[in-house]
């Protein structure tokens, strides 16, 4: 079972619950860094992103990361040319394909809340600029 769903929220404070969505939602990030991560080192290797997750086991990864939200592999999404998207369902725990729109009126203040309170948490990290001497 998903650890969000093993969660009984009926028996939390709201203490409690903040704590276990913070809980949820660091996990998350950890596992979605990981498959991004492996994502870029096959695409190093191949000159382009896996098609499927599932490519870059075992050379990549032991396993597919589990999304904490769903019990299921964290989602992927290759769009080409070159590019592509890894997720989570999110605590709604369903799949919006990927979707980083808000709910209608919501506008937080930053990045990472905009990431949780979406469809979907939808991660990728951005490339930095190399900066020559």
């Amino acid at each position: 079972a998903a650890l969000y769903q093993l969660w009984n929220p009926d028996f939390s404070s709201p203490q409690e619950k903040a704590v276990r969505n913070a809980q949820l939602r660091r996990d998350s990030a950890l596992r979605l860094t990981i498959a991004d991560l492996a994502v870029r080192c096959y695409q190093l290797d191949n000159g382009n992103p896996p098609r499927e997750l599932n490519q870059l086991v075992p050379e990549y990864l032991e396993a597919l990361p589990i999304d904490p939200h769903s019990g299921k592999p964290v989602l992927y999404q290759f769009n080409p040319p070159g590019q592509w998207i890894i997720y989570s369902v999110g605590s709604d725990c369903e799949d919006s394909g990927g979707s980083s729109d808000l709910p209608p009126g919501e506008e937080p203040d930053s990045p990472i809340l905009k990431r949780w309170n979406a469809a979907d948490a939808v991660f990728k990290l951005e490339a930095e600029e190399s900066q020559a001497p």
